[in-house]
């Protein structure tokens, strides 16, 4: 069931499937929506929510410069108004931050996470082994935002797929039509997102300070810049544990939604 809700002065779009406990909570990544998870939805044991993100899709904006900070806030407004205690979260990519930042600022709203490849890459920003790979990412997003700045959405976001987040080959082997849709639509909130100097923060201290358990999943056919930066996740906070996915990469509801489900509900149950 779908219903547009307002939160913290913004209507979202919220919709809810299954029943009983635990109830798990759906965060999609940049440039996409709630329907991103609609593979994994029916393998989850319980109830899951999912909904779509400020900005995105059946969502609304703020007419100011978003952050990182808002989408946390309306994560926390929705557990509330959802009001069935503390809850299972699982992010994907930029939601997946976005789930880990929940459980440092609030840990009481959640008891478990799982969180799919963040993109923390500013925790590799002193180690000069990663200095070129780093300066290439931030060029490329760099492209990315000059196309849909200049009226070429489509361009924009079949690059960041195909050099920044995805791979190549995803555009077209591994997006749907629909899927593709929804990236160009949604590429001027990824550009707004893209504008935040926080986008990519997280404090490796909270991090390591929270009692929430984490689960940090990866594939091992995902850019090369996810794997130092989650093993430096991995390395600080004694909280978080692994789970590569096999064969897998950073679109892990397209491809390996099966596989994924079951880490989630083995996770949850423990």
């Amino acid at each position: 069931m779908a219903e547009v809700v307002e939160l913290n002065g913004v209507r979202l779009l919220v919709e809810q499937a299954g029943a009983g406990e635990p109830t798990v909570v759906f965060v999609h990544g940049s440039w996409d929506d709630h329907r991103t998870w609609d593979r994994v939805l029916g393998a989850v044991s319980g109830s899951v929510v999912s909904y779509d993100r400020r900005g995105h899709s059946g969502s609304r904006q703020s007419l100011d410069q978003g952050n990182i900070d808002e989408d946390v806030d309306d994560l926390i407004a929705l557990i509330e108004w959802l009001d069935q205690g503390p809850v299972a979260v699982v992010g994907h990519s930029y939601g997946a931050t976005v789930s880990l930042l929940l459980a440092c600022r609030r840990p009481d709203l959640v008891h478990h996470v799982v969180a799919h490849e963040p993109p923390l890459f500013n925790v590799l920003r002193d180690d000069p082994r990663y200095a070129t790979d780093l300066a290439e990412a931030l060029a490329g997003m760099r492209h990315a935002a000059e196309c849909i700045e200049n009226g070429r959405p489509e361009e924009g976001a079949a690059y960041f797929a195909e050099h920044i987040g995805f791979g190549p080959g995803v555009w077209d082997g591994v997006f749907s039509s629909e899927q593709r849709a929804t990236m160009v639509a949604n590429a001027d909130t990824w550009l707004d997102q893209s504008r935040d100097p926080r986008r990519l923060a997280l404090s490796l201290e909270d991090l390591a300070t929270t009692d929430v358990p984490v689960l940090i999943t990866r594939g091992d056919r995902s850019p090369a810049l996810y794997a130092p930066a989650l093993d430096r996740l991995l390395a600080t906070a004694p909280n978080l544990s692994s789970l590569t996915i096999d064969g897998c990469g950073h679109a892990v509801a397209h491809t390996h939604p099966t596989e994924f489900a079951a880490a989630i509900n083995d996770f949850v149950a423990r």
